[in-house]
């Protein structure tokens, strides 16, 4: 593939500059491609600022499921007052930092 059809591809894919996407890919031969594919998906994953309703997902989980404690969890923090939109908030903070971890350092 050379760099004007992957160009084209990144920017199909909703990179906000598929040119510089494609030549870093060509001319410095890191996969581009493959990374913003990744990050693209990774991102999508992390939970929405305000949305709560991941709240009531987890409070689902049964405790014998593997991660199974996040239920009593947030069933304690939620006793304890602690607003799920600040919950949102840490939850989105630490998959940030986490996705940011695993693609920058």
């Amino acid at each position: 593939m050379n760099e004007q059809e992957l160009t084209d591809l990144f920017a199909r894919l909703g990179a906000r500059n598929p040119a510089g996407w494609a030549r870093s890919q060509i001319r410095e031969g890191m996969p581009q491609l493959v990374r913003f594919v990744f990050l693209r998906q990774a991102w999508k994953l992390i939970v929405a600022s305000g949305d709560t309703k991941w709240i009531e997902q987890q409070l689902q989980v049964s405790a014998h499921e593997p991660l199974g404690a996040i239920a009593s969890a947030l069933t304690r923090l939620l006793a304890q007052d602690v607003q799920k939109e600040d919950l949102t908030t840490v939850v989105k903070v630490m998959q940030c930092r986490l996705l940011f971890s695993l693609c920058c350092c």
